[in-house]
């Protein structure tokens, strides 16, 4: 079985607030390369901020951190809040001179809110009638119990960052790096991974990498929800459950978390004979493969994944899932800061494929059978993946594989087309007021239907016909 893939969790990215937040996996990102992984947000009420910032007028400003973006609208008089639909509203700040004491003031609240829902909401799916339903709330404990995890280590380095003033550092580092580079599109991304590269060698130097939790823990607890899921899909006709159960036994903490004896009798084959259409498996198969060295395995799943009528993650269904359970006694603004939380697992959830880029490029295009087999898969892969990743991962091929610029161009043109008009109907304040929660559960229903691809392809085709 595959050693997985890691969240990237350094403790400088924490220490300075650079915080790639769960909504990131909402509001679109194209690039020329397929998405990276990204780290979840510590704080939920960042999320949640983000999302007015991100969805304003002014889709030119700089996507900085969201407590920022905050503190400078309330130093230009602006007065910021958040609406929490059936649980109130709270102000963020009035006055520049109390923006950032606000800003704490409210983050605690929220945050606790949020986490009590989420485990009330991950206990209800858990005990649902529904095999899905119940799988689903185990991969989401999993993943929350993850998140805290992580959040202690992450506090625990972040204070040892601001004591040893290596977080200062870091964000002017990354502040004289956004000033420079202003006007690129991948301006703040290289600001942050300057002020990232600066926190890390400097928590590295001050030993704030290794900062225990206050508590003195060390190391997450056992994963026994991850272990319940595993022995569930062992017994399941159900491919999504099976999914479920092999994103989790393959998601880490990095080195911090092991596989256990139910994971590693998860098999790929057994996954493809469940959902026999879906390239996915011979996707990981073919990672498995080039691990392990094994060629003749890797060229099958190669070929197989090129004849797939589908490469299909499921990216959204647990949170649209979490999302459509009834809970009246539940305020409908905390069910949708938690289906955010769940959308930024199942983003971090998402791996990468390098043995498929590295096999799909280059020297090893010279071999006819071997371009023959990449061709298929990038054919597959920007036809019928379900995912902006999966998606960008076959332009990447193609363009490797010499596809004509035109092509390429139109292909580009409709992908980013189609992203943002998925965009424009998301809802234009935060997603927590009562109009908000209900374009929010529209929004994640389509994507878990029909995919992130095919969400956004009818999106364009809806914003087409309106335009006759």
């Amino acid at each position: 079985m595959t050693s997985g893939h890691a969240i990237p969790t350094g403790p400088g990215l924490v220490g300075v607030g650079l915080l790639l937040l769960a909504l990131a996996a909402v509001v679109w990102r194209i690039s020329e390369r397929p998405l990276a992984r990204v780290e979840l947000s510590a704080r939920t009420a960042d999320a949640v901020a983000l999302w007015s910032v991100t969805s304003s007028a002014a889709p030119a400003a700089p996507r900085a951190p969201a407590r920022r973006m905050l503190v400078q609208a309330a130093a230009s008089g602006e007065s910021a809040a958040i609406e929490v639909c059936g649980f109130g509203r709270r102000a963020l700040a009035d006055g520049s001179a109390a923006a950032q004491q606000n800003l704490e003031t409210v983050w605690p609240e929220l945050d606790g809110a949020v986490a009590a829902a989420s485990l009330q909401i991950t206990e209800r799916l858990r005990a649902d009638a529904d095999e899905r339903r119940r799988a689903v709330g185990l991969w989401l404990s999993d993943g929350l119990e993850m998140l805290a995890d992580d959040r202690a280590q992450s506090a625990a380095a972040a204070a040892c960052l601001a004591r040893s003033g290596c977080a200062s550092q870091a964000k002017a580092v990354q502040a004289a790096t956004e000033a420079a580079c202003t006007g690129r599109r991948t301006c703040t991304s290289e600001a942050q991974a300057a002020g990232a590269a600066t926190a890390s060698a400097c928590a590295a130097a001050s030993g704030c990498a290794n900062a225990a939790p206050p508590s003195g823990a060390q190391g997450p607890r056992p994963r026994e929800t991850r272990d319940l899921l595993a022995a569930m899909a062992a017994r399941t006709h159900d491919p999504q459950v099976y999914a479920l159960a092999w994103s989790a036994c393959t998601t880490t903490l990095g080195p911090r978390a092991s596989m256990g004896a139910a994971c590693a009798a998860l098999r790929t084959a057994q996954w493809s004979r469940l959902d026999p259409d879906n390239g996915l498996p011979w996707l990981v198969a073919l990672e498995q493969a080039a691990e392990r060295g094994q060629a003749a395995e890797f060229d099958d799943a190669l070929y197989r994944l090129g004849q797939a009528r589908r490469i299909e993650q499921g990216f959204g269904r647990a949170a649209a899932t979490l999302l459509s359970l009834p809970l009246p006694e539940l305020p409908e603004g905390l069910q949708a800061l938690a289906a955010l939380d769940a959308i930024g697992i199942e983003q971090v959830a998402l791996p990468g494929w390098p043995a498929l880029q590295q096999a799909c490029g280059g020297a090893r295009l010279a071999d006819p059978n071997r371009r023959t087999l990449c061709q298929a898969v990038a054919e597959r892969l920007v036809h019928d993946a379900d995912t902006q990743g999966l998606l960008g991962l076959g332009l990447a091929l193609g363009r490797e594989l010499g596809w004509p610029a035109e092509r390429l161009a139109d292909l580009e043109a409709e992908r980013k087309d189609a992203a943002d008009a998925l965009t424009a109907q998301l809802p234009s304040g935060h997603p927590t007021t009562c109009d908000g929660v209900a374009a929010l559960r529209s929004h994640f229903q389509r994507v878990a239907t029909l995919g992130e691809v095919g969400a956004a392809r009818q999106a364009l085709r809806e914003r087409n016909a309106q335009a006759r």
